[in-house]
């Protein structure tokens, strides 16, 4: 507890590198990359499109996406908007997807699934869609407190109804800066992401390497 960490968002750590290293692969998957500079300008994109759709700090934002590039713009977009990522697995059964859905009343889905039925009236973004990417790419005024809220996750609801789980901007820069630290993690260095996106523990590889300059397989 009396360990010095940044006192900064994880959105001002990570445009930060994206300054010093654009040219640097962000994250690989299968066959595709995306350097610093195009992850960051796409999530300012997608931030913006939030915006129109009423996004403000603190709102709740759905993800149901699989795994991706466009997934993890998709993250970084909500969180550039001051927004409050929900990651909902689009292989949850239909009935656990609405459940969440209705309990954290999100303001905008994203989704890259385009069959994912949504019971309750809520816009949906998709990330496949190029008119996502039509608006302004510079980075956005920040919208994030380092007392606001980052993410939500939900349990799995095995021992009765799941029950979410938020976590704020300043305690989970002080876990990632244990973490980058404790590992040694440098611009250098590849990560791979195993665990499930909607798993607590996964959420601190979403950003490690890329606050450090290095690549999210």
């Amino acid at each position: 507890t009396e360990k010095e960490y940044p006192k900064n968002t994880v959105v001002g750590l990570f445009e930060q590198q994206a300054a010093k290293t654009p040219g640097n692969i962000a994250v690989e998957f299968n066959e595709e990359r995306i350097t610093y500079d195009v992850l960051n300008k796409k999530a300012n994109q997608l931030a913006r499109k939030l915006h129109k759709q009423g996004v403000k700090p603190d709102d709740f934002v759905g993800i149901i996406a699989e795994r991706s590039i466009d997934m993890m713009i998709g993250i970084y977009g909500i969180i550039k908007a001051g927004g409050v990522y929900v990651p909902i697995d689009p292989e949850y059964p239909e009935e656990r997807i609405n459940f969440i859905l209705s309990d954290c009343a999100p303001k905008v889905v994203e989704t890259n699934k385009a069959n994912i039925k949504i019971k309750k009236q809520i816009p949906v973004i998709d990330l496949t869609d190029y008119k996502t990417w039509n608006e302004d790419n510079t980075n956005l005024k920040a919208m994030n407190k380092r007392d606001g809220l980052l993410y939500c996750i939900y349990t799995s609801g095995t021992t009765g109804t799941p029950k979410a789980t938020c976590v704020n901007n300043d305690s989970f820069v002080n876990l990632l800066n244990w973490y980058v630290t404790e590992f040694e993690i440098k611009y250098d260095d590849k990560i791979l992401l195993m665990a499930s996106v909607c798993f607590d523990l996964a959420q601190k590889n979403l950003y490690a390497s890329l606050i450090c300059g290095g690549s999210l397989f």
